[in-house]
């Protein structure tokens, strides 16, 4: 739902907060008793909708739904996997309050959900940034079903989007004035390796990626490596650059750094005069954030940037740059809501 007036927010010392967006995959999940048998088969419907930009639309290729009893042991009553074009299937589930748990693109077999006997475990199971697809993330979503037959439920991406629109450089006054930034790239670092399944929020690090720098081993061993870094354009000076590149991530809210957990950062690196600088700036927080909500990356939103160099980076890709070494503009936009199609299960 990207609203049309799209509100620009102004900060201090010509520096403004990144763009969040929130992006969402609605899928609504209707339950219907409408075929039900002796055996306690349940006919149920599944809809599909997506709420994001033109430029990024999730799909959900298949989904493992999960049936929990609501009581105090919420023990599996039922599980089914489906794919989500044209199915029709037919879950088994006993009468009563339920938690309704979708799980889609997860990487995982569905011999790989044998452990999982009662709603925490579930909750424990975590997802691997290294497995992820940006074009197919990992989606999830929970409802309740307290025994009327109808739910809705909202399947939203675990991953989170860091977006650099454009670029440019503003040294005017300075000795280097008129330079350029070349052999340049963006990448991000601090990056949450992985992270709980059915997580909302509160996200805490439990190993990082590029772990203070961009690391080769790290980029390897991702199945996407786009995921965390890109080249830039050539010889980037006062005039803007448009990139519009994304990068994503799993969230990271740890409240202090330490060796374990640090905050994760948008990393501009280039050559200025023939010399190598950073430009690390922590992702809402700190002199950019929080935008609202609680500071760093959060499930499921988009941090847009238009950023402006206006001195010299630092030393290494983990100090992180101040707001009198960059400006940004940015503002909070909606999306727009999407069409779903329907399927059965």
């Amino acid at each position: 739902m990207r609203d049309e007036n799209n509100s620009l927010k102004k900060g201090y010392a010509g520096l403004t907060l990144p763009y969040l967006l929130l992006i969402t995959l609605a899928v609504s999940v209707r339950c219907s008793p409408g075929l039900q048998n002796e055996a306690g088969t349940v006919r149920c419907r599944i809809c599909i909708g997506t709420a994001a930009s033109s430029s990024y639309i999730p799909e959900a290729e298949y989904a493992d739904i999960f049936v929990f009893n609501d009581d105090a042991l919420m023990r599996l009553d039922s599980y089914q996997r489906m794919k989500l074009k044209g199915d029709r299937l037919d879950a088994v589930t006993t009468g009563g309050k339920k938690i309704i748990c979708v799980v889609a693109n997860s990487g995982k077999d569905r011999y790989d959900w044998t452990g999982i006997n009662s709603y925490n475990a579930l909750c424990k199971v975590r997802s691997d940034l290294r497995n992820e697809n940006p074009d197919t993330p990992t989606l999830s979503g929970e409802t309740y079903d307290r025994g009327s037959g109808s739910c809705d439920i909202v399947l939203e991406p675990l991953l989170s989007k860091v977006v650099l629109q454009s670029l440019r450089c503003d040294f005017e006054g300075k000795a280097y004035e008129g330079a350029t930034l070349d052999n340049a790239k963006v990448y991000l670092t601090n990056v949450n390796s992985s992270f709980r399944i059915m997580e909302r929020s509160g996200a805490s690090v439990t190993e990082m990626l590029n772990a203070a720098g961009l690391n080769a081993s790290d980029m390897a061993s991702l199945l996407s490596p786009e995921l965390l870094s890109a080249r830039l354009p050539s010889k980037i000076g006062s005039r803007k650059q448009e990139c519009d590149i994304s990068l994503w991530c799993y969230p990271n809210n740890c409240e202090e750094e330490s060796l374990g957990s640090r905050f994760t950062r948008l990393v501009i690196e280039g050559e200025i005069l023939g010399k190598r600088y950073w430009w690390p700036i922590n992702i809402n927080r700190g002199d950019f954030g929080p935008v609202k909500g609680v500071a760093g990356v959060s499930r499921n939103c988009e941090y847009s940037f238009d950023i402006c160099l206006t001195s010299l980076g630092s030393d290494g890709p983990d100090k992180a740059v101040s707001k009198s070494q960059v400006e940004l503009e940015c503002g909070i936009m909606d999306w727009v809501k999407k069409d779903g199609y329907e399927e059965y299960f």
